[in-house]
């Protein structure tokens, strides 16, 4: 009898040995792969380093910041300034300017007589005060005269840059909320074929989303040393446009 009761006791304990078996892991279900792994990074957009010939063909149309660029910095020897203090949207088409020897003449004209590949628009903070509608409206006239003379130029649209906190307090109409809504009409005519848009405060801006206050003397435009930067920046920056 005591035999007995110590073969089964015996049995019971096999058994009990055998279910606290270490668990396998399923082969069917997926893996989650390792925790401790760095997440994957998002794909960066492909720079082509662009060389002085690309911007050769390039009409560069832009109000006093521009202008202020066009005088620390050019892309090429021929890229084409049509710049003047104190552009925007409505007076663009009666400022007479010129460039690269050219007699000064209205924008009109400059379309009719030189063919440009690349038209690059830098205006809008000399109408953030007016009607959205009316912003819109203007571009899109601009837009239509480049495409009308030139049907196959590619048009860059730059963003309009913030101005520093100081500034924005002084005015309203240069408050951060009022100029990305400017923006986004801007970027609204990008389709990336033809017309393409590139926002310059991804270079210009500091945390708090104005214009980097050291490197203005007014709020609104730069010492010399960072038009040159935001050159630079542009140049790398069109590079990843993909336009030929």
């Amino acid at each position: 009898m005591r035999k007995m009761l110590c073969l089964l006791a015996a049995l019971m304990l096999m058994s009990m040995l055998a279910a606290c078996g270490t668990d396998k892991p399923d082969p069917t279900e997926p893996s989650t792969g390792d925790p401790t792994e760095p997440p994957t990074e998002p794909p960066t957009e492909p720079v082509v380093e662009l060389d002085d010939a690309w911007f050769d063909d390039m009409l560069i149309i832009g109000d006093s910041r521009i202008h202020g660029m066009r005088n620390y910095y050019r892309f090429s020897e021929k890229a084409y300034y049509f710049t003047s203090i104190g552009m925007n949207i409505y007076n663009v088409f009666g400022t007479w300017a010129g460039d690269q020897g050219h007699y000064e003449c209205s924008l009109d004209e400059t379309l009719r007589t030189i063919p440009f590949g690349k038209v690059m628009i830098g205006i809008g903070l000399n109408e953030c005060n007016y009607e959205h509608t009316y912003i819109r409206a203007g571009f899109e006239k601009l837009i239509g005269m480049i495409h009308g003379y030139q049907p196959d130029t590619k048009i860059i649209l730059t963003s309009v840059m913030m101005v520093t906190e100081e500034c924005s307090r002084r005015d309203e109409s240069f408050s951060i909320e009022n100029l990305t809504a400017i923006n986004e009409i801007i970027k609204s005519f990008a389709d990336n074929e033809t017309i393409f848009y590139v926002d310059v405060n991804e270079w210009a801006v500091d945390e708090t989303g104005y214009l980097v206050e050291e490197w203005s003397f007014d709020g609104i435009h730069f010492y010399g040393t960072h038009y040159i930067e935001w050159g630079m920046w542009l140049r790398q920056k069109l590079g990843t446009l993909g336009i030929s």
